[in-house]
């Protein structure tokens, strides 16, 4: 399980973002080219039940959520009624709400052991696929301190559109997966903490 945790966004990282955008400006980007937050919420709660459903009752439990990391990291925010289970109705809200959200939401990483943080971890966040958007990933090598700035790919972007997020973490060959999802109201979701131990 991943654990976010909040903290300031560093000057550093800004003037870097910052920079990104005017050149992709002055190279001539459109809007168009822009990944896009305006999901068809219907669309990405039907594919977001359908992968991870096992028994097709329309809802998914604790134990689904399980298959469904980025899910399971925001099931607070979805399960409006707090029955500890997510259905398709209350997924579509989650999504529809991304409308009035930040078009970008700035986040680096941090990657640690317990205490210890880990330098050289290799990680790769991309947009789940339930959420029915053009593929877009990130990626961060981690400093000596554990923290590492995401950069986009295919196209720079200045930060990670609203949705639901699975990561990857490699490090010294141990790989483990995580969940995040990227939203204005997540109050943690300018560092994105990822721990490595054994749950």
């Amino acid at each position: 399980m991943s654990r976010l945790t909040g903290s300031m966004v560093r000057v550093s990282d800004c003037a870097t973002l910052f920079l990104a955008w005017g050149v992709a400006t002055l190279a001539g980007c459109s809007d168009d080219s822009r990944p896009r937050k305006d999901y068809d919420p219907d669309a990405v709660a039907k594919a977001a039940i359908a992968s991870c459903d096992d028994d097709a009752d329309g809802k998914l439990t604790e134990e689904e959520l399980e298959a469904c990391l980025a899910l399971q990291s925001a099931v607070d925010r979805i399960d409006a009624n707090q029955d500890g289970a997510v259905d398709q109705a209350e997924i579509a809200r989650r999504v529809a709400s991304y409308a009035a959200m930040s078009e970008y939401i700035v986040a680096d990483v941090l990657v640690k052991r317990g205490p210890r943080p880990l330098s050289g971890a290799a990680v790769t966040l991309q947009l789940a696929p339930y959420m029915n958007a053009e593929p877009l990933r990130f990626t961060a090598t981690t400093d000596g301190t554990g923290i590492g700035t995401p950069a986009s790919s295919p196209k720079p972007v200045l930060g990670f559109p609203p949705g639901f997020y699975d990561v990857e973490v490699v490090h010294n060959g141990e790989t483990r997966k995580f969940g995040v999802e990227m939203a204005d109201d997540n109050p943690t979701v300018s560092r994105l903490e990822f721990d490595m131990r054994e749950p």
